[in-house]
């Protein structure tokens, strides 16, 4: 397994793998947050020197050396601010468990949230795997908000409370299905270089012309649009999009009549009525040309 290198969300939020060299900056942190952090945890009690971090750093490295998961640092401004990874992995049943924390200073700004997002799309798209869950403390609302607004199902209530601090506690289960999380997704085929210019906001050529950006809302849409209207273009990438970070709206429409139907069987296209936030595009994907002209993808889109 290759987990994620460094990853840079946004201008402010970056992901990097934990390494020792951030042992002592996290440990600062645990410590500054302590009482915060053990309200929902237990594990802040066992990481009571710089020694203990060192020694989930190192669980880390074997953790990766066995492909059962990987750990992120959460990095606000060049500040780290937490911690997310992949818990475990079960290869068999193809599911694998997100854990997280965040320093109390940096509550209220959606880093979590945007670190899962991309941590869930990882693990669907490049470790292939069909559901990813997490589990929350019932009472922790902030820690539930997080797969809600990332559109998990809430599969109930756990049997068995668990024991924080002598206390116990239900728990939570999430999970989000890898079918639920591709349908969930749109696409748009642009240049390599349109999309390299982009900042913040990517606006297409019809936007202006049209008022709307066309997407596609699955596979075979992309491969019907592309061969019908880009032939033999060879700089072409798609967008894969997650609308839930998309604030205009998205209608399902007949596609465009003045171009070349042969894209068209039916069905409606997505069309973006408005400009898309670059922070909203997951990944990108090549478009590969086969030799007898026909474009496919690099790989799978999620």
């Amino acid at each position: 397994m290759t987990p994620p290198g460094r990853i840079a969300l946004d201008r402010d939020l970056e992901l990097h793998p934990l390494t020792t060299r951030y042992a002592e900056p996290l440990f600062r942190l645990i410590q500054q947050d302590r009482a915060y952090l053990r309200q929902w945890q237990n594990w802040p009690d066992r990481i009571r020197t710089i020694d203990h971090m060192r020694q989930i750093v190192r669980r880390t490295y074997h953790k990766i050396a066995n492909g059962d998961g990987f750990d992120l640092v959460i990095m606000h401004r060049g500040r780290p601010a937490g911690k997310i990874g992949l818990v475990y992995i079960n290869r068999r049943q193809r599911l694998t468990e997100i854990g997280y924390w965040l320093g109390e200073s940096f509550q209220g700004r959606g880093l979590v949230t945007r670190a899962c997002r991309f941590v869930v799309h990882f693990a669907m798209t490049d470790l292939d795997l069909c559901r990813v869950q997490v589990r929350c403390a019932e009472d922790n609302g902030r820690s539930r908000a997080i797969p809600q607004r990332l559109g998990f199902h809430n599969a109930g209530r756990l049997p068995f409370r668990t024991n924080i601090h002598g206390e116990l506690h239900y728990e939570q289960l999430y999970t989000m299905q890898a079918e639920d999380w591709r349908n969930r997704m749109f696409y748009h085929i642009t240049t390599r270089a349109a999309w390299q210019t982009a900042w913040n906001y990517y606006r297409a050529d019809s936007l202006e012309t049209q008022g709307f950006i066309h997407l596609s809302a699955n596979e075979d849409q992309v491969l019907r649009v592309a061969n019908a209207l880009y032939a033999g273009q060879r700089d072409l990438i798609v967008l894969c999009i997650d609308p839930t970070l998309v604030r205009s709206p998205i209608k399902q429409e007949p596609p465009d009549t003045t171009v070349p139907a042969e894209h068209y069987e039916g069905e409606l296209f997505p069309h973006l009525y408005g400009a898309l936030p670059v922070a909203a595009v997951l990944q990108t994907v090549d478009l590969l040309i086969d030799d007898d002209g026909k474009f496919r993808l690099a790989k799978p889109l999620a």
